[in-house]
């Protein structure tokens, strides 16, 4: 026999957990109380419970490894569930626990007890609590499982104090394995004989592209067939180059618009995403009519879309397109294909320039533009670094591609055109739209890559809202690089402020309301210093790289706050 919290963490161990990220509470201790005998087990102490849930999901999502929550009762899961719907919508796997009230205690209301399977159901796949302590094995089983099973996510366990400390049977841990499926043969030929016709084939990859080998067989898909290669506009992972000559960018946010960058294209293969992800309203359809649409993906809950799709693929990822490219080498025209690539590898060079023009033409001032300070970033980086990414407005840059990089066309990132993402891993986004991902992601991609250095890339309106990261990263001595991008405002709410007018033909010259951060300013390096990581303010390139250059030299993070324009200078 033995007590039903030490079979939970023996099942956190059976399932090769070997982080828990969580903010201590009273509730808790049945957890907290049991580290000690469990070595394997590293406890990362946050300051917020959101803080935790955005590390965890990170960490999993690099290690590919379930990652495991432990927060305070029912005020600290509400601190969490923004960013677990950011898990939700990044298909993290994560187990987010947290502390219940004793069960003898129900009838009369203790502290703090509330209901926290009804709150957290609405941003997890799966939300339980044992109601006795032979309820954990099975429960805790059954929360790995749900977060493995393709949509990877969120689960939420509600553990009662005193259920963890029943006497149960001492029984071991199953742990399930996830059989690989290839779509069916059927599905698998006619994709092939549609892309052999295909005359302007393009491919339009999401995060489920990431699995294992998924990358891989997406870029020999690309390769061998031609096609043009977008992504997401919010995505987490890399899973195609952005250095190669293929790579077009990202979607725009609306159908319309989403429609049009699409538009000359015959063919277009969606893999693996959350297509489309609009954020203005048009009554147009995303997939053009001229447009043969193939969706690929492995799980039929995201087949059942709103848009037409000719050719519905359901299986895992990499097997299918590996399978794809196979029947091409056997269909397609390969000098048609040669033809293709060749003329897109000459658009890369032409776009390049373009940046490269812009970035030349760019006043040498203080503060420096977002492109430029993107810019020394990227050539001052280590070539291994892992980069996650909280920026949107600092990094888009207008390449000519239909329009302001906001509104309309192809987006494309001076992050990405400027440094060499080559796999998963290499690159890390957001999704969901919740800000704080960034900063407290980093904590779990530093975990998860002790050999390499992470380098956040912050917003200042997004840093306040994960700031408590800080102390994490120096307590641990997390050699994390964090740059904020200072430009004193909410930047993207005023993009956002001007399509909304624009759109409902408001009067455009009205000020706008309560979107500057200059009253008083914010002051990074005073908070940084505060929480015990070493900062620097920055107003010039020559400061931006020699910043960098001394922050690469400790072992211990550093904050570089960057005093960037806004969005009304130059």
């Amino acid at each position: 026999m033995m007590r039903a919290g030490d079979l939970f963490m023996r099942g956190l161990e059976a399932h090769g957990t070997t982080h828990i990220f969580g903010n201590p509470g009273t509730t808790e201790n049945g957890v907290l109380d049991r580290l000690a005998d469990h070595p394997g087990l590293d406890y990362v102490t946050v300051l917020h419970e959101g803080v935790a849930v955005a590390a965890a999901a990170y960490h999993a999502l690099a290690t590919g490894r379930t990652g495991i929550v432990n927060v305070h009762i029912t005020p600290g899961l509400g601190n969490a569930i923004g960013l677990m719907f950011g898990a939700l919508k990044a298909e993290a796997p994560v187990i987010i626990t947290a502390g219940q009230q004793d069960t003898r205690l129900q009838h009369r209301r203790p502290l703090f007890h509330h209901d926290m399977v009804a709150m957290a159901r609405p941003v997890t796949k799966w939300a339980g609590e044992p109601q006795s302590g032979a309820d954990v094995g099975p429960m805790l089983e059954k929360a790995f499982a749900i977060a493995n099973t393709p949509p990877f996510g969120p689960v939420f366990l509600s553990l009662p104090v005193n259920v963890l400390e029943e006497e149960v049977e001492d029984t071991p841990m199953g742990v399930a394995r996830r059989a690989v499926s290839l779509a069916s043969a059927e599905a698998i030929a006619d994709c092939a004989k549609l892309l052999s016709n295909a005359k302007a084939p393009a491919i339009v990859a999401g995060d489920g592209a990431a699995m294992p080998g998924g990358p891989e067989a997406l870029r020999a898909l690309v390769e061998k067939s031609g096609a043009a290669l977008f992504r997401e506009p919010l995505h987490v992972h890399s899973v195609f180059p952005s250095s190669h000559s293929n790579f077009r960018g990202r979607l725009p946010l609306d159908a319309g618009n989403i429609a049009k960058v699409l538009a000359p294209f015959d063919t277009v293969i969606l893999i693996g995403g959350q297509f489309f992800e609009e954020m203005w309203v048009n009554p147009v359809s995303p997939v053009p009519d001229t447009a043969t649409i193939i969706r690929l993906e492995n799980n039929a809950e995201r087949l059942r879309s709103y848009f037409r799709v000719d050719c519905p693929m359901l299986g895992d990822i990499a097997p299918t397109l590996s399978a794809i490219a196979a029947e091409l080498d056997r269909a397609i025209d390969t000098q048609a294909v040669s033809e293709r690539n060749a003329a897109l590898a000459d658009g890369s060079k032409t776009l390049r320039q373009s940046v490269a023009d812009q970035l030349n033409a760019l006043p040498d001032t203080a503060p420096m533009s977002p492109m430029r300070a993107m810019h020394e970033i990227t050539q001052g980086l280590p070539k291994n670094a892992v980069v996650i990414e909280e920026a949107l407005t600092a990094g888009l840059v207008n390449v000519g591609s239909g329009g302001d990089a906001i509104v309309g066309g192809a987006m494309y990132s001076s992050l990405e055109l400027g440094f060499s993402f080559e796999k998963p891993g290499d690159l890390f986004g957001g999704r969901g739209g919740g800000l704080g991902q960034g900063m407290a992601g980093a904590l779990g991609l530093q975990i998860a890559n002790p050999d390499r250095r992470v380098a956040a890339l912050i917003g200042d309106g997004s840093g306040m809202y994960a700031i408590q990261s800080l102390w994490t990263a120096a307590h641990r001595k997390l050699p994390i690089l964090f740059f904020i991008f200072s430009n004193r405002e909410y930047r993207v709410l005023k993009h956002n402020l001007d399509i909304h007018r624009m759109r409902f033909g408001l009067d455009m010259q009205k000020p706008y309301p309560h979107m500057d951060l200059s009253d008083p300013p914010l002051d990074y390096s005073a908070l940084a210093q505060g929480l015990g990581v070493q900062a620097r303010h920055v107003t010039t390139p020559d400061e931006l790289r020699t910043a960098i250059e001394q922050a690469l030299t400790l072992e211990a993070p550093c904050l570089i706050d960057i005093e960037i324009t806004g969005k009304d200078q130059p």
